[in-house]
Parts: C-alpha cells; sequence; structure tokens
C-alpha cells in the first residue's frame, strides 16, 4: 500500500517575512537572517550609508541623525585604512577607533568595515537594505544603486568637515613650529 504525497503547506514562520522587493527564496531567507541576527525586526526599514568617519564631528552625528530619522535601523560602514589607501586617503584616527565610535553614537544600530568600492551592492542585498544614504557631496555617483534600493544624497552639515579640521591642525602645527 502506498500512500498519496503530502499536499500539506510546510510550516512558516511568519516572522521570516522578506524585506519588501525580496522574492521568497534561499537569498530572502538568507537576507532575513542576516537582518535578525544585527537586530532589525520584521517590517523595520533599513538605511546604509558610508564613510571614512575621521576626526569624528558633529557634521557626521548631524548626518547619522537626520538618517535615523527617515529609517527604522541604521547601519553606517566605516571605510577601512586599506580602503582609504586605496582611495588615496590617509586617516588620523586608526579604523579600530573610528569604528568604536561610530558604533557608540546612539542613531547607530550597526556598524560594518567597508573594504572596497564593490561592497555597496553586496551590503544592499545581504542585509536587505531599503534607503542608500550619502553626504550630497557625492551626488549622482551612486544612482546605480536604485536598481537595489531608493537612494538619497543629504546636504553636508555647514561649516564642517574632516578635511577641514585637518587643515586647521596642519595651520596649528605650523604656526607652533
Amino acid at each position: 500500500m502506498t500512500t498519496a504525497p503530502s499536499t500539506a503547506m510546510p510550516m512558516i514562520d511568519t516572522a521570516l517575512s522578506a524585506p519588501v522587493g525580496m522574492p521568497p527564496g534561499p537569498d530572502a531567507l538568507a537576507q532575513v537572517r542576516r537582518r535578525r541576527a544585527i537586530g532589525v525586526r520584521p517590517g523595520q526599514s533599513v538605511a546604509i550609508t558610508y564613510g571614512t568617519y575621521d576626526l569624528f564631528h558633529v557634521g557626521h552625528l548631524r548626518l547619522f541623525e537626520r538618517i535615523k530619522q527617515r529609517c527604522d535601523f541604521l547601519i553606517v560602514a566605516v571605510s577601512t585604512d586599506r580602503f582609504n589607501a586605496v582611495k588615496g586617503k590617509a586617516s588620523i584616527v586608526p579604523f579600530e577607533d573610528r569604528l568604536a565610535i561610530v558604533r557608540s553614537c546612539r542613531s547607530v544600530d550597526h556598524a560594518i568595515a567597508e573594504d572596497g568600492w564593490d561592497q555597496k551592492a553586496r551590503d544592499i542585498a545581504e542585509y536587505g537594505i531599503d534607503l542608500f544614504v550619502m553626504g550630497d557631496d557625492w551626488a549622482g555617483k551612486f544612482d546605480a544603486l536604485t536598481a537595489l534600493c531608493d537612494v538619497s544624497y543629504l546636504p553636508r552639515t555647514e561649516g564642517v568637515s574632516s578635511s577641514e579640521l585637518k587643515r586647521r591642525l596642519a595651520h596649528c602645527a605650523e604656526s607652533n613650529a
């Protein structure tokens, strides 16, 4: 006597709903697990931003606060010293310290290392990012990512930048030499 194959629906964890726009499947399940592992709750919108965050200042803090007003969960990717060298930049504050500073910000829910230009598209897919945000000095540079999520460029905080702080420090050092 043979039994007919079961036509019953498999048990589904309804809390494992895929992010908007992600079709069900193994990638969606992996994405949901990754989101859960970092503390994203079902239904929360997730934003990501990238930067060096050297000589951390109020402009960085305000950027995180403004992004957090637009999402439920904020991921910040901090450029590694190796990646900054690829970009032709040198940081004053070492990567591990910059990462610790960013992680300590109230508006930041999760911080990761940024190791290369191509990482952005991978992060969007892996974390199910809803909103990609950069300062408006990058306007238009990441528009290709609109195929993966919403992209926004926010105005920089007036009167403050790490580059300007470095110039001021160099001037002070020259004046005191």
